[in-house]
């Protein structure tokens, strides 16, 4: 009974130190997130991207994500002529060669807020996993 209740206190201990690190890698990803949306706006200026709230209604934000100026910054993200992309990671991490990890999480919050297919601007985990994979895979290989 003792072996248990010891087993106990470490688990519980174990699991607040891992919701602490989930806790604080969690906050990490809001504001690598938050640079890059500032990044990814600024690059574009507000005459080619105009702002949107977040939280606007799915109407809203399907009409902004369908407009010409939306559609034409979102593939001028993969123009490779322009290097756009690249030049809003270097924006986001300064000169400094960013991990492919933050690569592809740039990439994904770039790509989910401006892709027209999607009806969505708020990140959400489950789509930025997806997204996420897809862009780390591209640029390891």
């Amino acid at each position: 009974m003792f072996l248990v209740f010891v087993y106990l206190c470490k688990f519980v201990k174990h699991s607040k130190i891992f919701f602490k690190i989930s806790k604080q890698f969690r906050s990490a990803r809001g504001t690598l997130a938050t640079k890059v949306r500032d990044a990814l706006f600024t690059y574009f200026g507000d005459v080619n991207l105009p702002r949107i709230n977040t939280s606007a209604p799915p109407i809203e934000i399907s009409k902004w994500k369908n407009s010409n100026e939306v559609r034409k910054c979102y593939n001028k993200l993969f123009d490779d002529k322009n290097k756009v992309l690249a030049k809003i990671l270097e924006r986001v991490f300064g000169k400094n060669i960013p991990k492919p990890a933050h690569s592809a999480f740039a990439i994904a919050v770039c790509t989910s807020i401006l892709n027209p297919e999607s009806d969505r601007i708020q990140l959400s985990e489950e789509s930025m996993k997806v997204i996420y994979n897809n862009h780390l895979v591209s640029i390891i290989i």
